[in-house]
């Protein structure tokens, strides 16, 4: 009798650790996707300061992205990260997956008057 109740408290206390260890997890997946976006972004900024113009596609940010836009790893949970150029502004988004459904997707327009 002894020994079922130590092995029900033990199953407890696993099942209590791995759902603490997915949240952390999942927490970790997003954080790299914003973290990607902020590249991006930034990739985007440094392109318009050193060309004085908007990229037109995603390649033209390689130079500025450590192993090029194709190392920005798209993952079902981090989501997917688009460029689009409209006639002026550059949008970039990022699709956060819906771990809590709570999560916001990240978009960042970017409209410097030249």
């Amino acid at each position: 009798m002894e020994i079922l109740i130590v092995i029900v408290i033990l199953g407890i206390i696993a099942g209590i650790g791995i759902q603490q260890y997915r949240n952390v997890s999942d927490r970790a997946k997003i954080t790299v996707a914003q973290a990607d976006h902020q590249l991006i972004v930034s990739s985007v900024n440094l392109n318009l300061c050193k060309k004085l113009k908007l990229p037109k596609s995603k390649n033209d940010l390689d130079e500025f992205i450590e192993g090029g836009w194709s190392n920005i790893k798209d993952t079902p949970i981090a989501g997917t990260h688009s460029f689009a150029k409209n006639e002026g502004p550059v949008t970039i988004k990022t699709r956060l997956g819906e771990i809590r459904g709570d999560e916001e997707n990240l978009k960042t327009t970017i409209a410097p008057k030249l």
